[in-house]
């Protein structure tokens, strides 16, 4: 605690004030203007004094409008080449879309925070009850799972290390306002000194009070009115101690993935998974046409409060049947015991609140491992129910049905959905019926459109059927059309023409190879993440190749009425067909380096690629024994070339300094 404090204390007393400039001929103006005004207060019928004050107003106006331009240039000439910078891309964001700004946000909390000025304890109680679990009394089970002698091992320095090499400068330090800057510029004696101690809280299964504290902060929802219920909650816990997070997750991932301990339809939050893979499985179940004639069906549920409200109780039983040890068990289970939480909304904090044994800290780092591990019997339960296919990712809940009779699918849908309502009942997580979602994609016999009574009942209350449902992000239709994605790319293409007028002009700004880099970033990736998955007709897949058309012809300076043919002679862009051949092909690669990857490309009838490259890891004895200092980031050979020659001589100056 004393060396906590020590750090805290050297932080605030380097504070960084910004330094503000005004231009001296707008200044000028402005002491000529009172200048004026006092004069004209003693004599306030002098007709040429009051038009002489009213000319300087207009020119004040003219050269504050003239300045505030040439301001502007000069920020977009200082975006050109600098388009690595953090601070760049905030800024193309806020301009993109500035309802995801954090000032934005801060304005959406200082509302609400006004609204209820009168009764701030009635707000503090209010977020407690809909988004912090209730104190509550909870006996600690012990751990009878099988010893584990390798999670069990002694925390090395060399892990310890790795951990910080990782961690990002950018996360807000919790209540000890210890950041992770300061962690990751330590000398060796102080991480030692630290590696110590973890081994003395890992092996006494103990871990500071400040360390379980949390600085809950709340975020709004975006695209939804600004009250209690549509806040998220971020806690801000101590920097120290999610190292120490980080070590003991590197430690779970790795046995998870080498043992196979996770069911393959599980990928949310696991190494080289991603959502696309949900969506590559729609795409060859569901999405691509074929001879059948059955009825197909997709059914989304949604739980409720899923991160905030999850049994400890059902995360401890499963880390008790993995084996993970018992010091990991009893590392885990201090974690999630006796946590306080104190809500900062605005500038007002309130009492510190005893958490209950529900919920995982969101924004910590093992929250995302142990929900996967409370989810597990789940997928193993639904992996018995036949001709049922589905996946999981984090509290996103897919089931399908890729044909049968309309009675097969509504029998094994409502039999997975009764699955799911009682696993989750007993982790303390409830379904949510109104939320929930059904589609219906109906077959076509005898040339006729077969209309579905297929029904699936939650709590007595029937799931909403509806003609439009959202996977991960990819819009599904009944009709097997995509006007939805289509009408969101065209918008998305307008913002992003519109953000490339305003930082760049035939003056200055961004040049040609920045905003092709802009319409990479905020137009191809949205195009290739969810399109390579549908299934367009001519007509679609024409409109979104003359998006691409618009997006590029914009950011290369051409007239819009440029010949398509000599455009594409240009080599430029690539077309809709060949971006979403390139991106399959990638995944496919990708998936075929996981075992789990491998087994999702099995059941698609996907041959996986050869592994060209074997990673091995190091072990543990000689990793000791390995002292790697942290590499610089942006390196980039091609990218930042000049970058990179100068830390090139600057490691040879030291070297030679070093020889002397």
């Amino acid at each position: 605690s004393n060396f906590t404090q020590m750090l805290g204390c050297i932080l605030q007393l380097c504070p960084r004030n910004p330094l503000t400039t005004v231009d001296a001929k707008l200044l000028h103006m402005w002491e000529a203007k009172q200048s004026l005004l006092k004069r004209w207060k003693k004599g306030r019928h002098n007709r040429k004094l009051k038009l002489r004050i009213a000319k300087l107003d207009l020119q004040i106006q003219e050269y504050a409008t003239q300045l505030a331009c040439q301001q502007w240039g000069q920020v977009c000439d200082s975006m050109q080449g600098n388009l690595d910078s953090k601070r760049t891309w905030q800024l193309l964001r806020h301009l993109l879309d500035p309802t995801t700004s954090r000032t934005h946000q801060n304005q959406s909390i200082k509302k609400l925070v006004y609204a209820h000025k009168n009764d701030l304890n009635g707000l503090f109680d209010d977020l407690r009850d809909k988004h912090l679990p209730p104190a509550q009394k909870y006996n600690t089970p012990k751990y009878t799972g099988k010893p584990n002698e390798l999670l069990s091992a002694a925390i090395t320095e060399a892990e310890v290390r790795h951990a910080m090499a990782t961690l990002r400068t950018t996360s807000a330090p919790g209540p000890d306002h210890i950041n992770n800057k300061v962690l990751r510029n330590l000398d060796d004696n102080s991480v030692t000194a630290i590696t110590d101690y973890f081994n003395h809280c890992f092996d006494t299964g103990t871990l500071p009070s400040s360390w379980k504290d949390a600085r809950v902060i709340f975020i709004p929802k975006q695209n939804k009115p600004v009250n209690t219920s549509n806040l998220r909650p971020i806690s801000l816990t101590s920097c120290l101690g999610k190292t120490l997070e980080h070590v003991i997750l590197n430690r779970l991932n790795k046995y998870m993935e080498d043992n196979n301990v996770y069911p393959p339809e599980m990928v949310g939050f696991r190494k080289s998974l991603s959502c696309q893979d949900v969506m590559l499985r729609l795409k060859h179940d569901i999405i691509t046409p074929n001879s059948s004639l059955d009825t197909q069906a997709i059914l989304s549920l949604d739980i409720h409060g899923a991160f905030n409200n999850v049994a400890h109780s059902a995360i401890l039983r499963e880390l008790n049947l993995i084996g993970v040890g018992a010091k990991t068990y009893n590392y885990i289970a201090t974690f999630l015991a006796n946590r306080t939480a104190t809500i900062h909304i605005g500038a007002d904090q309130s009492q510190s609140y005893a958490l209950g044994s529900y919920g995982t800290p969101q924004g910590s780092v093992l929250s995302p491992f142990l929900f996967n591990v409370s989810m597990m019997p789940l997928a193993k339960a639904l992996r018995s129910i036949p001709d049922l296919k589905f996946s999981l990712y984090a509290d996103d809940i897919t089931l399908w049905m890729t044909g049968g009779s309309d009675g097969e699918i509504q029998d094994t849908l409502q039999a997975a959905a009764n699955t799911v309502v009682a696993l989750t009942g007993s982790m303390n997580l409830s379904c949510s019926p109104q939320k929930s979602q059904l589609l219906l994609l109906p077959s076509h016999r005898g040339g006729e459109k077969h209309i579905s009574n297929i029904q699936v009942i939650l709590d007595d209350v029937p799931v909403t059927r509806v003609d439009r449902i959202r996977v991960l992000g990819l819009h599904i239709q009944s009709n097997r059309l995509n006007t939805y994605t289509l009408k969101t790319l065209h918008t998305t293409v307008d913002h992003t023409l519109r953000l490339l007028g305003r930082v760049s002009n035939k003056h200055g700004g961004l040049k040609e190879a920045e905003l092709l880099r802009l319409v990479q970033a905020f137009v191809i990736s949205k195009i290739t993440f969810t399109t390579p998955y549908l299934h367009f007709l001519k007509s679609e897949s024409d409109q979104i190749d003359i998006l691409l058309r618009k997006a590029y012809k914009f950011a290369l300076g051409v007239p819009i009425r440029t010949s398509t043919e000599r455009l594409m002679r240009t080599g430029t862009f690539n077309t809709l067909a060949e971006l979403g051949e390139a991106h399959i092909a990638s995944q496919y690669n990708r998936l075929s380096n996981t075992v789990t990857g491998r087994h999702i490309l099995q059941t698609l009838s996907v041959t996986p690629a050869s592994i060209t490259k074997v990673k091995y890891t190091i072990p543990h004895h000689i990793h000791e024994n390995l002292y790697i200092p942290p590499l610089p980031k942006n390196m980039h050979p091609e990218h930042q070339k000049q970058r990179r020659m100068q830390r090139a001589r600057a490691l040879q100056k030291n070297n030679f300094l070093l020889l002397q």
